[in-house]
């Protein structure tokens, strides 16, 4: 567990670190934590933690001053000199470890009141963890199965880095921090990879946890480990709110978070809500960072809205937004399900290009019993940025829109009116797993269809509602340039209404312009 000490509050910047009151009046000043030896190896009666230098990103900077009082809990203390701990452990962990009188249960203090760092830039990582008789700078990862409960951060010190916080810890008790004020340290950077990993009694974790000095805070995340709940089977409830998750360089685009929510009957409900992005460095954030395995159970009120990003530095300049690509949505058979995905879009409100993905990350919805096609879906789309989808993955090809529902029901999506899709190539299959008799109440009279190469599995089985195709016919019409033909524009069973408007639009397309129009006819 890595957990990062930033730098003082700017109004009491000036005093020593030993006077530093911390961020909470009350409370303890304890960063305290609970461990049953019998959980792991009971043989061995060696527990421990390590101190780490954790400097800001891309800074450099010297060592912290001052000492940790640690109180083991078996009535044996220790003082811990920053300096003289790097001496005498060898550098890189600074492991402290003790051996206990019998595998019993015990409580561990440690106090950051005498300890401060030498400038703004530096912090502390506490790795709590088990040890051996012969400590290695390996930590022993199954030994954080003795870790019972945590009881408080303390307040006497800030943090920053989150790192595999409660990382192992299998046997922490649930919802271990309900009433914990965390504060972030260093105001422009946070970690969170791997922070409840394996946490496989935990049933929450929730961004309102932490106390933010800034709000919203920042965080920044690295690596394809900021899945950070993998195999949290109980998790009944995530919350990511309002946070800054900074300089993105996310990858590994195949590795979203595994199991969260699997063992709960409704499914683990995820909100992400007010979410931003400083800088995009890896198009595969969300899907990286999201839910999107069959493994995952969400909950029906799920939400993904209002992420906003500020500035791309990735090539080409694009966000996968497959969050839920994949995973279970659990409601009760025969409700109407509304996915929230309001309010995806760039700082300025310039286009945001998604690629290909703008459908990809559609869950699967099931009742409590697993079974699929039992709902109603309404899917939420808006966005004050224009949604821009190029095909740029699969050879241009865009399809893959995963929908499970009832045969000939009706699919009704908001905010796609507006959607750049020039950039599509080939539409390869939009509607994938269709059911008999779908329908789309979907507005795609702005779509520019004519600079499509071809939509021949645009839609097959499927089509959309007459409202919305007499809408789309009469739109195009109206708008095509005088020199574009399009070839087989494929429409499904769409169907429009015979003798008005849309069928003339729709006989002076394929007179005058030369499309290709298949369709199921007029009603």
């Amino acid at each position: 567990m890595f957990i990062g000490l930033g730098k003082t509050l700017p109004q009491i910047a000036d005093l020593p670190g030993p006077s530093r009151p911390g961020h909470s009046a009350g409370g303890t000043k304890f960063m305290e934590w609970e461990i049953d030896l019998s959980l792991h190896d009971s043989t061995n009666l060696y527990q421990g933690f390590a101190l780490g230098y954790q400097p800001a990103p891309g800074v450099s900077g010297s060592w912290y001053n001052g000492t940790i009082d640690v109180d083991w809990g078996d009535g044996t203390t220790e003082t811990v000199n920053y300096q003289d701990a790097y001496s005498r452990r060898g550098g890189t962990n600074l492991a402290y470890r003790h051996q206990y009188p019998s595998a019993s249960t015990y409580t561990i203090k440690l106090d950051f009141t005498n300890a401060f760092p030498t400038n703004d830039t530096e912090a502390f990582r506490v790795l709590i963890m088990g040890a051996s008789s012969t400590w290695t700078l390996t930590p022993d990862t199954s030994a954080a199965k003795r870790v019972t409960k945590f009881n408080s951060f303390g307040n006497t010190c800030r943090f920053m880095n989150f790192r595999s916080f409660f990382s192992y810890c299998t046997n922490l008790v649930p919802d271990p921090i309900d009433t914990a004020e965390i504060m972030t340290g260093y105001e422009d950077i946070g970690w969170i990879l791997q922070t409840i990993r394996d946490c496989q009694k935990m049933t929450k974790w929730k961004s309102a946890w932490f106390t933010m000095e800034k709000s919203p805070a920042t965080f920044g995340t690295y690596s394809r480990y900021w899945n950070c709940w993998e195999n949290t089977y109980l998790l009944e409830e995530f919350e990511f709110k309002n946070v800054n998750l900074g300089n993105c360089t996310l990858g590994y685009f195949d590795a979203p978070s595994d199991y969260v929510g699997r063992d709960v009957t409704n499914g683990c409900k995820v909100t992400w809500d007010n979410v931003t992005v400083n800088n995009v460095q890896h198009r595969s954030i969300f899907y990286t960072g999201g839910f999107g395995r069959s493994t995952n159970r969400l909950h029906k009120d799920s939400v993904f809205r209002n992420i906003t990003i500020n500035n791309f530095s990735n090539s080409p300049a694009q966000l996968d937004i497959t969050a839920m690509h994949g995973c279970g949505m659990i409601a009760a058979p025969d409700e109407h399900v509304v996915i929230d995905h309001t309010q995806w879009k760039k700082a300025d409100n310039t286009p945001i290009d998604v690629g290909r993905t703008a459908f990809n990350w559609v869950p699967i919805i099931k009742d409590t019993a697993g079974n699929t096609n039992q709902n109603t879906w309404e899917i939420d789309l808006t966005s004050d940025s224009q949604w821009v989808l190029t095909g740029s993955y699969y050879a241009g090809a865009f399809y893959d829109f995963r929908v499970k529902a009832k045969p000939n029901s009706t699919v009704k999506i908001i905010g796609t009116a507006n959607w750049d899709i020039t950039g599509v190539t080939n539409w390869g299959y939009f509607q994938w797993y269709a059911p008999t008799g779908l329908k789309w109440d979907m507005d795609i009279s702005g779509w520019e269809v004519w600079n499509t190469v071809t939509m021949n599995a645009f839609m097959l089985q499927s089509g959309l509602t007459t409202e919305r195709y007499d809408q789309a016919l009469i739109a195009w019409n109206n708008n095509v340039p005088a020199s574009a033909s399009a070839q087989n524009i494929r429409l499904g069973t769409s169907q429009y209404t015979s003798g008005g408007d849309a069928e003339a639009a729709r006989t002076n397309l394929i007179n005058t312009h030369g499309w290709t129009i298949t369709d199921g006819g007029a009603v």
